[in-house]
């Protein structure tokens, strides 16, 4: 089917929902097998098999739902559930570790482009559907299935996930056998919730007549970009590589590396390519964590963690957990010092370069594989406990966040970073008009 052909569908959807139920609430959901990642699309281009009409048509059946002059109003359940706190917060994949996402502002997030996150069907990690694709096909993730919910003060999207995965440890190469996956595609499932509306009128009104403050309502008219050679799909990101504005793979790797043996060095596990069964130190004379104590956690932050870093830009490092600071940067000196003459770190050559103190504390400024690092800690046993889903399950009113100031401080790095990832439809746009 041609994509002027399905925009054609979906309107006399539309259409119809228009007619039939023009004050009621509505659910669209189901495979719309629209081509999401912008990528898939720039390559077709590329290769003569769609024209620039084509691009402009599909990228107006995005619009169609939200058109606000027709009243329409219609949200997408994966972009509000990623957008919303607390209980509207998107809740993925059940069987994943949290950490895994982290990690993927380091690693996978960053080889995604736009329009693929939140993917359905991705080749790339579906053997069902790269069983399906072929060799050659098109292995880039899209997302073809979604939610879209029209609430008209009566319905409000609450919680949003996928499922259909296969567990972690499989997906790791144990035990992993074709028929593992049920479908070529991931499903996506949204909780609504019925509002009160008297109730919340009553509310608003009376908050309103206590504060004496009229809400404010600004509209935001769309201006279509002047024709030109940076108006084409693509050429935004191709004119950027070409002025080396992103760090190239092997830079991004070898920071990635950098990364993961400060994080070894610091929590005296084996080097990454070092065998788990073969310890690279000699911990025993060093005071080991008991099993009920919390576990100490070593998150990347700021631009790099964002995936908008620069060759140039350090990377910010912060560490959480039961010590009290003092304790912390004495065990991560000592570790440090042994890790610079261990051959097993001759190749990252770690360095302490200084120690500063100031008002906000203490910060170890690090050389690991001539990529400046900037450490800090936050002792905070319960947060470290309960890392990173404490981020979603506690909202920031919560009574877990009523901590000292100075702590608070050191976490602001790690939850802004967390709102961002989650507020943000999609990271791989952000980050190209970050870089622009």
């Amino acid at each position: 089917m041609t994509v002027a052909a399905k925009k054609g569908e979906i309107q006399r959807v539309i259409e119809h929902l228009k007619e039939k139920y023009p004050r009621s609430p509505w659910v669209v959901a189901g495979d719309f097998n629209i081509v999401s990642s912008t990528w898939t699309v720039e390559q077709a281009v590329k290769q003569g098999k769609i024209s620039r009409e084509t691009v402009a048509t599909l990228n107006s059946i995005e619009r169609m739902w939200r058109v606000e002059e027709e009243g329409l109003g219609v949200e997408d359940a994966w972009v509000v559930g990623r957008a919303a706190l607390g209980e509207g917060l998107v809740q993925e994949e059940e069987h994943m570790n949290i950490d895994d996402d982290m990690d993927e502002s380091e690693d996978g997030d960053n080889r995604l482009f736009a329009g693929e996150q939140g993917a359905t069907y991705d080749p790339m990690r579906n053997d069902v559907a790269a069983k399906v694709v072929g060799s050659g096909g098109n292995m880039r993730p899209q997302r073809y299935d979604r939610i879209l919910v029209r609430g008209q003060q009566v319905l409000r999207i609450g919680r949003f996930n996928r499922f259909g995965f296969v567990k972690a440890d499989q997906e790791k190469g144990e035990g992993h056998e074709m028929g593992q996956y049920a479908s070529d595609h991931w499903g996506v499932r949204c909780l609504l919730k019925v509002v009160q509306q008297a109730g919340e009128q009553t509310t608003e009104k009376t908050v309103e007549e206590k504060s004496g403050v009229t809400a404010l309502e600004t509209s935001i008219r769309l201006v279509k970009p002047p024709a030109g050679p940076l108006s084409e799909p693509g050429s935004l990101k191709e004119a950027m590589a070409e002025l080396n504005i992103f760090p190239s793979q092997e830079e991004t790797a070898k920071r990635k590396a950098a990364f993961q043996a400060l994080k070894a060095i610091l929590l005296d596990t084996p080097p990454p390519n070092q065998s788990p069964h073969h310890p690279s130190t000699d911990s025993s004379s060093e005071p080991q964590r008991p099993p009920t104590q919390p576990p100490l956690i070593i998150t990347p932050v700021g631009s790099f963690a964002l995936g908008v870093h620069t060759s140039s830009s350090d990377i910010d490092v912060l560490a959480i957990g039961p010590f009290s600071t003092s304790t912390f940067f004495s065990l991560a000196i000592q570790r440090l010092r042994r890790a610079s003459s261990s051959p097993l770190y001759s190749q990252h050559q770690p360095k302490i370069l200084r120690r500063i103190h100031s008002s906000t504390g203490t910060m170890l400024e690090l050389s690991i594989s001539q990529i400046k690092f900037d450490l800090q800690y936050c002792p905070a046993a319960h947060i470290a406990s309960h890392w990173p889903r404490i981020l979603s399950t506690a909202p920031p009113g919560n009574a877990v966040w009523s901590l000292p100031a100075l702590t608070l401080t050191k976490l602001k790095a790690a939850r802004d970073l967390d709102y961002l990832r989650r507020t943000v439809p999609d990271l791989a746009v952000f980050r190209e008009a970050h870089r622009a």
